[in-house]
């Protein structure tokens, strides 16, 4: 939209861009936004100005002076609205963080991002939104961190390699807690950091900590750097279960960092709708004839060492049924640990064919103490290696029906597989017993050969 407007608003706004920049530069007023948003605070030499126009007025599009208005916003951090008189004392008025310091910028698509600059500016991108400088000693217990107060906000937190510059001496404490983070960036700005204490503890919703060329730190202090994240993966399958410090901080197996350019981790959706049915897929959206309650991804090929907490384990009831899609098939390996923990009201469960390659099954069906039935026909168990717990506590479950083939590997082990099972009758009549309720038992119960399964006609 185009509208008159004084040529000395525009003047008196390249003056003071000059003012604070220290040039003598000339701009034009589609170039004037770009220029307010590179003002830094590092001005150099003597500011030129410029006089007034012969010509008193002009036709301009409003964009212009719009876009000069929304770059001081982006600077100072304000939602202010300007009339176009205002803009140049609002340039002016414009004061900036300078310094070789460390600092923590909060921006506003939920990015934590520390590093080492002289200037208050990010590498990551986005408005800064807080910013706090960081004291080289660190912080001396979890609540010190100036933006713990802000940690629901942020998702992800990114360490600038200039980090590595700073003489930082301590980031005990720094992430503590901060359940909200989903990803951490560049763990390597830390690598000369003598103590990383508690760093990611008890970040419960971290999945990935990427990292390149990430090399450990003979006698770097780590203890419980990752304890509590739950949900943390390594590219390579590790988790945090495996230890608490530093040790863990390895592309290796047992690892939980993520090289971008060699992660093997494949994932699942988990869609859970209102009328119970939570339904484990490859498809990346869910039905839109459906309400959802409730969605998550999961690894397929990697199976946690404990209890993970989907967002429908907060409402243990909400769970009726779940059906495993035919597109599950898709994934070479499929690891089920856990998958249905103290699902007390899920009722019934499909598709357990579709599941290939799957070793652990531990706790798959801890404590549904709903579940009357469960039909194991057509999968295939030659892969298992751990099926300890898998029925504990299902004290409603009567039967459980297997191919006629079904053999269960020599060495997988089954510790408490069906312990508290008191209603659970083999296909032959075998009573479940206390006193055999170990993964052996995990067979088809036939004349010569007690078990608990069912063979499927």
């Amino acid at each position: 939209m185009l509208g008159i407007v004084q040529t000395s608003v525009l003047t008196d706004v390249a003056n003071a861009i000059r003012q604070k920049n220290g040039t003598a530069e000339k701009y034009r007023p589609g170039d004037m936004a770009a220029a307010v948003l590179a003002l830094d605070g590092t001005s150099a030499g003597a500011p030129g100005t410029e006089a007034y126009k012969d010509v008193e007025e002009g036709t301009l599009s409003s964009a212009v002076l719009e876009d000069i208005a929304s770059a001081i916003r982006t600077k100072n951090g304000s939602s202010e609205e300007y009339l176009p008189d205002e803009l140049a004392p609002a340039i002016i008025a414009l004061s900036f963080d300078v310094g070789l310091k460390i600092r923590a910028l909060l921006l506003d698509d939920g990015t934590l991002e520390l590093n080492y600059r002289n200037v208050r500016s990010s590498s990551h991108g986005g408005q800064i939104t807080e910013a706090w400088e960081v004291p080289v000693d660190g912080y001396d217990s979890p609540t010190a961190p100036p933006w713990m107060s802000h940690s629901d906000d942020v998702v992800r937190i990114v360490l600038d390699d200039d980090l590595k510059l700073s003489g930082l001496q301590c980031a005990d404490w720094m992430f503590y807690g901060m359940e909200s983070v989903v990803e951490v960036f560049n763990p390597g700005a830390l690598q000369g950091v003598p103590s990383v204490r508690h760093l990611f503890y008890n970040c419960k919703s971290l999945v990935t900590i990427w990292a390149d060329g990430y090399q450990p730190v003979e006698g770097q202090l780590g203890g419980a750097a990752v304890s509590g994240c739950s949900r943390l993966i390594g590219g390579r399958g590790g988790t945090a279960s495996a230890g608490d410090g530093t040790e863990l901080f390895n592309f290796g197996e047992s690892g939980v960092l993520t090289d971008p350019d060699d992660d093997r981790r494949q994932w699942f959706r988990a869609f859970l709708y209102d009328d119970g049915e939570l339904v484990m897929t490859a498809a990346e959206s869910p039905d839109p004839g459906r309400t959802l309650v409730a969605r998550d991804e999961m690894c397929a090929n990697v199976s946690m060492d404990h209890i993970i907490s989907w967002p429908w384990k907060d409402d243990h009831h909400a769970v009726k049924s779940a059906t495993i899609a035919e597109d599950m098939a898709s994934y070479p390996v499929t690891n089920t640990s856990y998958w249905f923990y103290e699902d007390e009201d899920l009722a019934s469960v499909s598709g357990i064919s579709n599941l290939t390659g799957t070793r652990l099954v531990r706790g798959m069906f801890c404590g549904c103490a709903s579940l009357v039935t469960v039909d194991l026909g057509g999968f295939d168990p030659s892969s298992l290696t751990d099926v300890g717990s898998m029925f504990y506590q299902c004290g409603a479950l009567t039967t459980i029906y297997a191919d006629s083939d079904w053999e269960l590997p020599s060495d997988a082990e089954g510790y408490r597989t069906f312990q508290d099972c008191e209603s659970l009758v083999g296909g032959n009549g075998t009573q479940w017993s206390n006193s055999k309720s170990g993964g052996e038992y995990l067979r088809i119960d036939r004349a010569g050969q007690a078990g608990y399964l069912t063979e499927k006609s």
